[in-house]
């Protein structure tokens, strides 16, 4: 993953603590327990549900697998039912717009 993919990511998350995932970063062990939710994410107190996204981290590879080559943005947005060149969403028809309703961060997100 890119430099500039893991920052982005680290900012789009609002689940895991800062400190663990700082100090992990450099090799550290933290846990969440030893933050006394003294970082956003923590002292927030957001509850999350955990769902099931299998669906679309399978409808990714087998865009990965049709095309030729694709970037990690045009992964998430063919998927999503973006603009993408006809011929090329000719390859993935299956999987075109079967992720429409999904907000692109968290797509990005279960495709990392």
């Amino acid at each position: 993953m890119s430099m500039l993919n893991r920052v982005t990511a680290f900012c789009d998350n609002k689940s895991d603590c800062r400190r663990v995932e700082i100090l992990g970063y450099f090799g550290e062990e933290f846990s969440a327990a030893q933050c006394r939710k003294t970082c956003d994410n923590c002292n927030a107190g957001l509850i999350f549900e955990q769902r099931e996204f299998s669906e679309y981290a399978i409808a990714a590879i087998r865009v990965v697998q049709a095309q030729r080559r694709i970037t990690a943005v045009q992964r998430a947005d063919i998927p999503m039912g973006r603009k993408y060149p006809r011929y090329e969403i000719r390859r993935s028809d299956d999987w075109y717009g079967m992720a429409k309703n999904l907000k692109k961060h968290k797509l990005v997100r279960v495709l990392g």
